[in-house]
């Protein structure tokens, strides 16, 4: 066999093994597109596992007309799925890489890592953007608590029963996230969040930032839209200085410093 035949079956087989390469590359990378959705719905999957292929699929070339929309709707596509279509089809957000850029947002790295990107409070005056403050640790008496300047929020509202909206990539739960009360002393310009030790679902503690249980309020979760979550309080609250408080000290293996307990804080009349 001469070399320049050879060589000519090795390009070929280069060709062949590129070709092959290519295509299990397309397949591994599966594109969900409109078709797609309605035809999962048409075989009669349940709208949960219809949205949580939509969140999972690696790439997604959705097509969201007006026009678009009202075919998903006749073809039987439930609202859920479209939100989540419409989640995917928006760009990322461009998360905010320096100090700067974070305080404007009203946000630190350490929520930004976390997944935790806005909060809001709802009422019925509206809906409110809140920011993140953060405290610094007293101990009088024995006691530990959390400072915040200002003896009052100057975000207020009237309602006894607000919720609120929390943007994150999970569901917040508890040992991370507390429905705060706090107490306001106009003598020191001060609100105090007393500290204490609360456990985890895991099992650990949440450490000394977390807040005493008698300090915080039973809270309900219900995932309002894809990646926002709706924070019900289980009673009516009293007037006085509450918030949404952020337990950072979780987060001390990775060098957080644990006087920074974050609070989204707002004040009802």
């Amino acid at each position: 066999m001469s070399l320049r035949t050879k060589l000519s079956r090795l390009v070929v087989i280069v060709g062949l093994c590129c070709f092959a390469f290519a295509d299990w590359s397309a397949v591994a990378e599966e594109v969900l597109r409109n078709q797609d959705v309605v035809k999962m719905v048409s075989a009669g999957l349940s709208e949960e596992i219809v949205t949580a292929k939509v969140r999972e699929a690696p790439r997604v070339e959705f097509q969201l007309s007006v026009d678009d929309l009202i075919a998903l709707r006749k073809a039987g596509v439930g609202d859920r799925v479209v939100q989540a279509m419409l989640a995917r089809s928006k760009p990322a957000p461009q998360t905010p890489t320096n100090s700067v850029a974070l305080e404007v947002a009203g946000l630190d790295s350490r929520l930004i890592v976390s997944g935790l990107t806005s909060v809001s409070l709802k009422s019925a005056e509206g809906t409110l953007p809140l920011r993140l403050i953060r405290g610094e640790v007293a101990s009088p008496k024995f006691f530990v608590y959390m400072n915040y300047r200002g003896s009052q929020s100057p975000v207020r509202i009237r309602d006894k029963r607000p919720v609120l909206l929390v943007t994150s990539a999970s569901a917040p739960e508890v040992g991370r996230y507390f429905f705060a009360k706090l107490n306001s002393d106009k003598r020191e310009g001060v609100r105090s969040l007393k500290l204490g030790t609360m456990v985890t679902k895991t099992g650990r503690p949440g450490g000394r930032a977390a807040p005493d249980p008698d300090w915080v309020l039973p809270f309900d979760v219900k995932e309002e839209s894809p990646g926002t979550w709706r924070i019900m309080v289980k009673r009516d609250l009293e007037p006085g200085e509450y918030g949404w408080y952020v337990n950072l000290e979780m987060d001390a293996s990775k060098g957080v410093n644990p006087q920074g307990g974050g609070l989204f804080d707002f004040g009802i009349d």
